[in-house]
């Protein structure tokens, strides 16, 4: 951020020195000279400076749409990464619930309470397993994407910061 202030304070300060018309003191009818610049025709102006290459405005355009899809890509990305993890933790409790039950019914000597138990959750881990199968593939759908949004940022940083376009 410094060098960009530096670098602009330098080029506004070549222009103010370079656009300003110097001033012959033998001139001036006055005894009070006038201190604002005048305007000089043959000073640079904005019309003077080259215009960007057609390439290089391509890649600010694919820049400005890459940017824009990458950041509607953060929140399904974000929102299915929360789903997943969720998802991981249900499981996890599950298969920690089903191997108490399974101790209960050890302790108790083969309970058909304990044993009923033991099989409804073992189809809910079974169910819940499968929906995390399917939050995993929209996971590392919704990831791939956003990683391709910000390679493709970064490779058009670089041409843009190299100037090798």
């Amino acid at each position: 951020m410094k060098l960009a202030v530096a670098v602009l304070s330098s080029i506004l300060l070549a222009c103010s020195v370079t656009t300003a018309n110097p001033v012959n003191p033998s001139a001036t009818t006055d005894v009070e000279s006038n201190t604002f610049p005048t305007h000089n025709p043959n000073g640079i102006g904005i019309s003077g400076l080259d215009t960007l290459p057609n390439i290089i405005k391509d890649l600010l355009k694919e820049y400005v749409k890459i940017d824009y899809d990458r950041n509607q890509q953060k929140i399904p990305h974000r929102f299915t990464k929360h789903q997943y993890i969720d998802q991981q933790n249900l499981v996890k409790l599950l298969g920690r619930k089903i191997k108490v039950l399974e101790y209960k019914l050890r302790e108790n000597g083969g309970s058909p309470e304990y044993d009923g138990e033991i099989q409804k959750a073992k189809f809910d881990l079974e169910i819940q397993k499968s929906k995390l199968a399917d939050l995993g593939r929209r996971y590392h759908e919704c990831e791939s994407r956003y990683n391709y949004f910000k390679i493709r940022l970064q490779a058009i940083n670089e041409l843009l910061d190299i100037g090798n376009v």
